[in-house]
């Protein structure tokens, strides 16, 4: 008599069920890895090795520059990314802003932060040991101020009061940047233009460590857009003159860029 210890071979009813079972493992086991990668807050790592010079980067959320994409790109792309934006572990607005991320964050696991909270913020950082480099978006006055009147609601008006106009939309950069900065010990200020934050997230990656978590970038932020050509300002030359003047005479912020932009601390250059 001869005795069959091979398996018999599975039943198509059978093999239906193994390849259920298999696809219900496979999904548990994807959800769970987006939750841990997506819901857990930031962990203290011994990460030190992987950034060498040990620098702290500060990205400087100024309104309107396209902060917000920028911050998330970051976070996409790099680990240890703090910001109010978007951080390397958790990308929803209303997560970091529900749970207070940026408030219960240690900040000592961070090597890039992004914030639109007062300039103040960075002072804690002076003292800490370790050198800050903070990052400032500069975008052309003229152009900036549109954006800020636009998302205000407004149309900006060319007759008189050019000045009024500019002084009540300059709370957006006024609070959150002060050339005072500088004088910090052990803060370099650094700029870069606007206009390719693509060519900025590329910068960074010569700084940051790639992150593990593999995703694409998706664009969350509802954006208010302007046109030039409803905008009466961009068809009176002289008034673009006294606008840029005006603004860099009076606001740190547009002063610094100024300087800035073209010279050795122009992160393009």
């Amino acid at each position: 008599m001869i005795v069959n210890f091979l398996p018999k071979p599975l039943q198509k009813k059978e093999k239906y069920v193994i390849a259920l079972l298999l696809l219900l493992i496979l999904m548990v086991s994807t959800q769970f890895d987006s939750i841990v990668q997506s819901d857990m807050p930031l962990q203290a790592t011994n990460h030190r090795a992987e950034n060498p010079n040990n620098v702290l980067y500060g990205h400087i959320h100024i309104a309107r520059t396209g902060g917000t994409s920028l911050n998330r790109q970051i976070a996409t792309n790099y680990e240890r990314v703090c910001g109010n934006k978007g951080f390397t572990n958790h990308l929803r607005f209303k997560y970091i802003k529900n749970n207070n991320l940026m408030e219960s964050t240690n900040f000592d696991e961070c090597d890039f932060i992004s914030t639109e909270k007062d300039y103040t913020f960075w002072d804690q950082f002076e003292h800490q040991g370790r050198p800050v480099e903070l990052h400032v978006p500069c975008k052309n006055p003229v152009s900036h101020l549109m954006s800020m009147v636009n998302y205000d609601g407004k149309a900006f008006d060319c007759g008189d009061g050019i000045a009024k106009q500019i002084d009540d939309v300059s709370h957006y950069v006024t609070h959150r940047f002060s050339q005072t900065l500088s004088q910090r010990e052990n803060f370099a200020l650094k700029c870069f233009d606007t206009s390719n934050t693509d060519k900025y997230v590329e910068y960074m990656a010569h700084n940051l460590e790639y992150t593990k978590i593999n995703r694409l970038y998706k664009e969350m932020e509802k954006k208010k857009f302007h046109l030039q050509e409803d905008e009466c300002v961009w068809e009176y030359p002289k008034m673009m003159d006294f606008i840029r003047k005006y603004m860099i005479d009076h606001f740190d912020y547009y002063a610094f860029c100024e300087e800035c932009i073209g010279s050795t601390n122009d992160l393009f250059l």
